[in-house]
């Protein structure tokens, strides 16, 4: 087949520059469309399974860049495009967020904020019956005044407090304060990507014994959210997590885009559905401190207490960063309200959960799309009619990229996108 083919380019450019001398020495005008419409019919003699065959060759050449994380990044960027589209969803109503930004600590004239401070936004915000407080600022150390004040009102069944995972810089990682019991504290740490990005989220870490399970924050906000709700239940096995009838599928280390390391593969994660630029309605914390706060934003829901100020290195590139013109960064605080948002939609809703085809049928799917890119070239008898296929063939293909996204197809349909 590439000797076939070797001949026919080597005639199309002997016969191109034989012609050019001919037309010259004639001195008519060279018409190289012509000549090469010749070529390109002689290019369309060879056999339909010499096509097969560069459609394969092409196939594992594709399946070898990914394998070998060559073309993660494409992928990532090409998911990130989508999720920048999927633009049709709102901010959740069940969801409040106190944001600590620059103003509040240049009026309390210190960070971190004194117990006092906290103490006094926790009960301020009690009288208005929240479902659920979750705070995500760390108190692993007393910072009076207030720390008896602070210490009354943790012991609040509805309030959820944060951790940091031990590291390699940290052994003992970022401790709760004492005395909260265990299903109201999680971890707060999120996985991040090589271009530091996060696009996933942990719902459980878990010891090398596998024996002691770490949930993370947004996920013990949930399940305290759920427990009094009818036929709750929550099971975990080495293969499932499941909350009353919905199971979460997990990432992988070859899932979708992905070609995980072993070392960033560990735990449970998942594929963060980021709904909206703003999950929830914002205010600061002065305006908690200074009462100026509606009943119907608090009642009945779950409040979400962190910094959202980029000073307090809190912030992080989201899927939407790279369209931003301001905001570049998306506050922790905010990310785990996108978490809690989407397992609520699933678990509640009935919403779609990311899911990702197994490695053999992304294989057969990229071998498809290869092939028919074979018989596109191979049935087009003019050049024109080839740009009008391809471009067909290229608007079908991210169409149907577009339209998995709403079905939370994982993004093993980009490579080729």
């Amino acid at each position: 087949m590439f000797t076939k083919l070797h001949q026919v380019i080597r005639s199309f450019l002997v016969g191109h520059n034989n012609e050019s001398f001919s037309q010259e020495n004639r001195n008519i005008p060279v018409n190289f469309s012509d000549n090469f419409s010749r070529q390109w019919q002689k290019l369309l003699l060879l056999s339909l399974p010499s096509i097969v065959l560069s459609s394969l060759v092409v196939t594992g050449g594709i399946i070898a860049l990914r394998q070998n994380s060559n073309l993660e990044f494409l992928e990532l960027v090409a998911y990130d495009h989508k999720v920048r589209l999927n633009f049709s969803q709102s901010s959740n109503p069940n969801l409040l967020i106190i944001g600590v930004d620059d103003a509040d600590i240049q009026q309390q004239k210190r960070w971190p904020l004194s117990d006092e401070v906290i103490a006094q936004v926790l009960n301020e915000l009690q009288v208005y019956n929240p479902r659920l407080i979750a705070i995500d600022i760390y108190r692993d150390i007393p910072h009076p005044p207030g720390t008896e004040s602070l210490e009354k009102a943790l012991l609040k069944d509805n309030v959820i407090l944060v951790k940091g995972l031990p590291s390699e810089e940290d052994e003992q990682g970022v401790l709760p304060p004492d005395n909260i019991p265990e299903d109201r504290v999680g971890f707060s740490d999120l996985p991040i990507d090589t271009d530091n990005v996060v696009r996933r989220s942990f719902l459980y870490v878990e010891s090398p014994s596998g024996k002691l399970k770490e949930y993370s924050f947004a996920l013990q906000t949930v399940l305290k959210y759920l427990e009094n709700e009818p036929n709750y239940s929550f099971e975990v096995t080495p293969e499932s997590l499941q909350i009353n009838s919905q199971k979460i599928p997990r990432i992988k280390q070859n899932s979708g885009g992905y070609m995980l390391p072993e070392s960033e593969a560990f735990g449970w994660q998942i594929l963060i559905n980021y709904r909206t630029k703003q999950i929830a309605k914002v205010i600061s914390l002065s305006d908690v401190l200074n009462g100026n706060i509606e009943r119907d934003l608090v009642e009945d829901k779950i409040v979400l207490i962190g910094v959202t100020t980029p000073s307090e290195k809190d912030t992080f590139p989201t899927p939407y960063s790279a369209t931003a013109t301001t905001n570049f960064e998306m506050a922790g605080v905010e990310i785990h309200g996108q978490i809690i948002s989407q397992l609520l939609g699933i678990i509640l809703q009935g919403e779609k959960t990311f899911w990702f085809w197994s490695e053999t049928l992304e294989w057969i799917w990229i071998g498809l799309w290869s092939i028919l890119g074979g018989v596109v070239v191979w049935r087009s008898q003019r050049l024109w009619i080839l740009g009008g296929n391809v471009i067909v063939s290229v608007t079908g293909l991210w169409l149907i990229c577009f339209f998995s996204l709403p079905n939370r197809v994982g993004f093993l349909l980009f490579p080729l996108c």
